[in-house]
């Protein structure tokens, strides 16, 4: 079974990562159509240069190196780049200091809480595969554009600041009002809604929600595109089209950000906000479909699935894999057997939400259906880590029939893990550290 692990990693991430194939929710496949392809020369031929009003010093410094700008507040929170290994500033924790949100105080560890008053998602229709992304230093998510296919027209954008003794949804941009289907942007030039996954994802150094790439856009034909459309944090405004380069080559969608901020398809190629270029810097089969997370003090990114993700070619088996993020070069990865890895196997898991938990320096994985259910990957410097299971309490009673996707993440100034389960229910915290 370890062998097969390993050659079915192999064969899988080079379906996604060479081949440009992507199997979808309601079984269909399709590739990048002849209207998705990148315009010749449009944007790699010069440097970073955003002239429409955003600032890269609002709560972050302007130099090449990201490091947040953040610590002079009330609350010792993590630098945002690259990150400080998942290390937090010298101190006391926020929430023993009396600086931390009312909600958070008190809470047991390893137990499933709900933060009232947080449903709704702001309106967003993130019940169609939607993803949130993360402000790790300020504690705040974001959702853009979520909806799309036969769900949901609507691209507004809105955002949730869980440092708050009472979090409430905001909303930061209002949806198009003109939302014809099938094309990649609107009349009014803003990005269409799509189904999100894990495509969501916010930059640091420019204070930007990324949409990495299109997939299931608006409408029945489900536009799909390389698109790397952003919303500034700065002005509440969405960035030109071709701000940033689309995806290239268009193979994959962008599904992390590593620890020096730079972006990664699942195919193995990188956007450098700094040069604002793509590159390819590794050979091999880059990365499985997802989910994925970044360890910045590993330089890794890890993605494990079972099947494609998708509930296809389960033949396949565990797949899971790592990105040398200085390389670019990726290998299998197998687990040591365990009682975990035979419930993980068992469950066959769709749509998963996974992260990294920097403080415990381990990737928690879950997914809806084994509710409230959290998987523990446990990392070594070779190609077999561990599996095991996370005891927990109070698992939430509310799941969504479209997955978790990018709905669990990591908060290290809260010290642990937010869910976002369906749009009708509240967020859930889990603390793990």
């Amino acid at each position: 079974m370890l062998r097969s692990t390993v050659l079915c990693g192999v064969l899988l991430s080079a379906l996604v990562g060479c081949s440009g194939v992507v199997t979808e929710p309601d079984g269909g496949r399709e590739t990048p159509d002849a209207s998705a392809s990148v315009d010749a020369g449009s944007d790699l031929d010069a440097g970073l240069s955003i002239d429409s009003g955003v600032s890269l010093d609002a709560g972050v410094d302007a130099g090449t190196v990201a490091d947040a700008g953040v610590d002079a507040g009330v609350r010792p929170i993590l630098d945002a780049g690259p990150y400080d290994a998942g290390l937090f500033d010298a101190g006391t924790w926020p929430w023993t200091d009396g600086g931390g949100p009312a909600w958070r105080s008190g809470l047991a560890l390893n137990a499933w809480v709900e933060i009232p008053g947080t449903s709704g998602a702001g309106g967003a229709a993130i019940d169609a595969w939607g993803a949130l992304a993360e402000n790790e230093a300020t504690a705040e998510l974001y959702i853009a554009a979520s909806g799309g296919h036969s769900d949901s027209a609507d691209n507004r954008v809105v955002s949730i600041s869980l440092m708050a003794d009472a979090p409430a949804w905001v909303q930061r941009h209002a949806s198009s009002t003109n939302t014809p289907v099938n094309v990649l942007y609107y009349p009014d030039g803003l990005p269409t809604s799509r189904h999100l996954y894990h495509h969501l994802h916010y930059i640091p150094a420019l204070n930007v929600v990324l949409l990495g790439g299109c997939r299931y856009g608006f409408g029945g034909n489900t536009p799909t595109g390389p698109g790397m459309d952003a919303f500034s944090l700065t002005t509440n405004a969405w960035l030109p089209r071709y701000t940033f380069p689309d995806i290239t080559p268009y193979n994959g969608y962008v599904i992390e950000i590593d620890g020096a901020g730079r972006a990664w398809t699942q195919s193995g190629n990188r956007f450098d906000p700094s040069t604002n270029r793509w590159s390819t810097p590794g050979t091999g089969p880059g990365l499985g479909r997802f989910p994925h997370a970044t360890a910045p003090s590993r330089n890794l990114i890890f993605s494990l699935q079972y099947g494609d993700g998708q509930g296809y070619d389960l033949n396949l088996g565990v797949v899971a894999r790592k990105l040398d993020t200085t390389t670019g070069n990726s290998v299998a990865i197998t687990f040591n057997p365990s009682t975990a890895l035979t419930e993980f196997m068992a469950a066959q898991p769709t749509y998963a939400g996974m992260d990294y938990d920097a403080a415990n320096d381990r990737f928690l994985f879950t997914h809806h259906a084994e509710r409230g259910k959290v998987y523990v990957v446990t990392p070594n410097a070779t190609t077999t880590w561990d599996l095991s299971v996370l005891t927990t309490t109070g698992m939430p009673a509310v799941t969504s029939g479209a997955g978790i996707n990018k709905r669990f993440r990591y908060l290290p100034t809260l010290g642990g893990f937010v869910l976002l389960p369906s749009r009708s229910s509240n967020l859930f915290f889990l603390r793990t550290n």
